[in-house]
């Protein structure tokens, strides 16, 4: 039976604690700008921030299930639960990317009539800004 690393389970939970509270910083900051400007990439962008919050939690719950001792109905422990932790996560991000392209396709069949002069300038600056970093090295 293997056995995990405390040290290890602690340093995850901790990364996974850190990983949810970006995500949602992320995911509102990616929406409201998004909503604002009417960008889509940016509100599906929100989506997967969204997304991965609950990919951070069931990684983080998966983590401390399988800390669990041995019992009468697990006999040999708990932790085969990170295994299935790490499938949730997969289904997660499937569904998550069926979703961004299910809406980019309803995007370009049904664009709408005007961008608006906050998603251009955002669009104008990201590029100048990737621009700098390939210069700069």
């Amino acid at each position: 039976m293997p056995h995990n690393s405390g040290v290890n389970i602690k340093e995850g939970e901790t990364a996974s604690k850190y990983s949810i509270i970006s995500n949602i910083v992320l995911m509102l900051i990616k929406g409201i700008i998004g909503y604002l400007s009417g960008n889509i990439a940016l509100i599906a962008d929100a989506l997967h921030s969204f997304a991965d919050v609950f990919s951070s939690a069931a990684v983080f719950i998966g983590l401390r299930l399988s800390q669990r001792k041995p019992d009468e109905l697990f006999p040999y422990g708990y932790y085969r639960i990170e295994t299935l932790a790490s499938l949730l996560v997969s289904v997660i991000i499937i569904i998550t990317g069926l979703e961004i392209g299910w809406d980019s396709l309803i995007y370009l069949m049904d664009p709408p009539p005007a961008v608006s002069m906050a998603a251009i300038s955002l669009c104008k600056f990201n590029s100048n800004c990737s621009i700098l970093c390939r210069c700069s090295l």
